[in-house]
């Protein structure tokens, strides 16, 4: 293994040691008990400054690293692992190069430098092997964007576990592959489930999974499903997705749907999303007083100058 002491300076004279490596073959020769390896991906964040596991914040002793000056491009990735140990993964990191500022334990940091997508994948996969702090490296597995192959690894790892909470995790990571072939085999979960806590799970990785095809089967499961509760979480979790166009859905379920739960669900929705003009209409325009009264209410608790605009308007008119 070739090491190369590096003292790295930084903020007010801190220092912090980092020692070259040249290949991820080194990690096994490394006999440090509390360590760190970094590396830079040629590629560009998804989630800049994305928390995968854990926490690298110290409560004291702690020094500040910066990268910029060792990566080869400011805008590439750079992955940080904490290790505890070679077989536990406390912490995984990921962030841009030129945004690198964090706070570290005092502990030596192994830098391999620019290294090969596939290459880290690899190393990451081995990590995998290993059977402590398994959801630490997993995070580690997605952050190199090779959804269709990260895919298949949890879904058969899925199939292969009889531990219910190990099925929870793997749905959460399936929904994190962010590709539209995750659909299939999350439907057939959904499908054959025998809890509704596992439902709730998929339900979840629909929005996670941010594709056009998972936003679909969150607005099926919220017009047709027949358990209201499951029907609520689909509604509540397309208020959180960016989509513009949301509102028209939500308003469709408050002037069709039968169900007053499932009305008040999208009326909370509007709020969710901030949209006082919506909330508006409906206390102008709803037969139903109690759906006019849920509006009123969302619409005072928004808060904003529109949103009191609107409530001295109707306050003026009665």
């Amino acid at each position: 293994m070739k090491l190369i002491g590096l003292c790295f300076f930084i903020y007010f004279g801190f220092s912090q040691h980092i020692s070259q490596i040249d290949s991820f073959d080194a990690f096994g020769t490394i006999n440090d008990g509390e360590f760190y390896m970094a590396w830079e991906l040629p590629m560009i964040s998804e989630q800049d400054g994305s928390l995968v596991h854990g926490y690298f914040n110290t409560k004291s002793g702690g020094k500040k690293v910066m990268f910029k000056t060792l990566a080869t491009s400011p805008k590439n990735q750079i992955v940080m692992v904490f290790f505890n140990g070679k077989d536990k993964v406390e912490s995984v990191y990921m962030f841009r190069a030129e945004n690198s500022s964090l706070k570290l334990k005092d502990k030596n940091i192994y830098w391999l430098g620019k290294q090969e997508v596939n290459k880290s994948y690899a190393f990451t996969k081995s990590l995998l092997q290993e059977t402590n702090e398994k959801e630490a490296r997993y995070g580690l597995l997605n952050i190199h964007q090779k959804h269709d192959e990260t895919l298949s690894y949890y879904t058969e790892r899925y199939k292969k576990t009889r531990s219910e909470e190990e099925k929870k995790s793997f749905i959460f990571w399936i929904g994190q592959t962010k590709t539209e072939k995750a659909l299939p085999f999350l439907n057939d979960i959904y499908k054959k489930a025998d809890s509704e806590e596992l439902q709730e799970k998929v339900i979840f990785a629909y929005f996670q999974n941010e594709t056009k095809a998972s936003q679909l089967k969150l607005i099926q499961i919220a017009k047709n499903d027949t358990d209201m509760e499951l029907r609520k979480k689909a509604i509540f979790w397309l208020s959180q997705l960016a989509q513009s166009h949301m509102e028209h859905f939500f308003n469709e379920l408050i002037y069709s749907e039968d169900e007053v739960e499932i009305k008040n669900a999208a009326i909370f929705a509007l709020y969710q999303k901030g949209l006082a003009k919506e909330l508006e209409n409906i206390v102008e325009s709803a037969k139903d007083v109690r759906l006019r009264k849920k509006a009123l209410f969302w619409l005072g608790q928004l808060g904003d100058q529109q949103s009191v605009s609107v409530i001295e308007k109707i306050l003026d008119q009665n």
